[in-house]
């Protein structure tokens, strides 16, 4: 069955090569040589006669080692698989929580949601423009079905129809209708959600997948797509249609995470700044931490089966 792959974390996936079969020696090893040469004439003094001829020879020599990601990536899935170290995830599979706790890989094939903070972040930067831009349309689609009777009004109708034509454009009432269709919030509000938001999330890429009740999130490093983050929303779309297997560590498992109260102060300077990151804990637990039903997953892999 061939791989169609959206992300690869080359170097988690040979870290735990390396461990597997005792060092990585499948690669390709290509030489390559190169020789340019440059001539470069420059014409000397006037009347001089004379011309400067320079030419410029050089050998570069480079070696260097191409993996061959793809297949290494499909060793190691196999022998883990052979190993029986997977937790098989999918609509089919039945599956207790304690499975969870058994093993330390898990492979999840399920149609996936794709949550990207930063078009979020976006949004609620440019929420209220978006929202009087949709209702600046929307207006102007009125008023072009007003247009097409304009002939069989009076003069003095069509006045006060071009009167109120200028009424509705206007921005006053561009934004009043904005907020009684809810395309508006006041800027606060949206400043400071956005500030949540980037603090929570920062600028993470996830892919989140629901199986049996079951949530499973995996946050994928932006730098190990195979394309960008706009491309693969286009082409599989957020809600994707096909089934998207991840191959990852299970990182967090369905154990509750309570939240604990301590006095900041401490006995010393030391003390006081580790009560400090508890309180930053216990916030960013309440604001941002796992459901009740979620698995976190640390992807090495991402892909569709063909």
């Amino acid at each position: 069955m061939f791989k169609q792959f959206l992300y690869l974390d080359e170097q988690k996936m040979y870290s735990l090569s390396s461990q597997l079969f005792e060092g990585i020696t499948e690669y390709i090893l290509n030489e390559n040589e190169s020789s340019e040469s440059e001539e470069t004439k420059q014409n000397g003094p006037l009347a001089s006669g004379r011309i400067m001829a320079d030419v410029i020879n050089s050998t570069i020599k480079s070696t260097e080692k191409r993996f061959l990601h793809d297949h290494s990536f499909i060793l190691l899935e196999n022998e883990l698989l052979k190993g029986k170290h997977i937790l098989n995830i999918d609509e089919k599979t039945i599956f207790e929580n304690e499975d969870f706790e058994k093993f330390s890989f898990v492979k999840v094939k399920a149609r996936a949601i794709f949550n990207d903070i930063n078009k979020i972040n976006e949004l609620f930067e440019n929420f209220n423009s978006l929202g009087e831009a949709l209702t600046y349309l929307n207006i102007e689609s009125e008023i072009e079905k007003i247009l097409q009777n304009k002939n069989n009004l009076s003069e003095k109708e069509q006045n006060q129809f071009n009167q109120e034509i200028k009424r509705l454009r206007k921005k006053e009432n561009i934004i009043k209708l904005a907020e009684t269709n809810n395309l508006r919030r006041d800027d606060d509000f949206l400043k400071n959600l956005s500030l949540i938001t980037n603090y929570g999330f920062s600028e993470d890429f996830e892919i989140q997948q629901k199986v049996n009740n079951f949530l499973f999130t995996s946050t994928l490093n932006r730098e190990n797509l195979r394309e960008s983050e706009k491309s693969l929303i286009k082409k599989y779309s957020r809600q994707s249609e096909k089934e998207i297997v991840i191959l990852g560590i299970i990182t967090q498992t369905l154990k509750e995470n309570t939240l604990e109260i301590k006095n900041i102060e401490g006995k010393n300077l030391k003390e006081g700044l580790s009560n400090i990151i508890e309180h930053l804990a216990n916030i960013e637990l309440s604001l941002f931490g796992k459901a009740s039903n979620e698995i976190i997953i640390d992807p090495i892999a991402v892909y569709i089966e063909l």
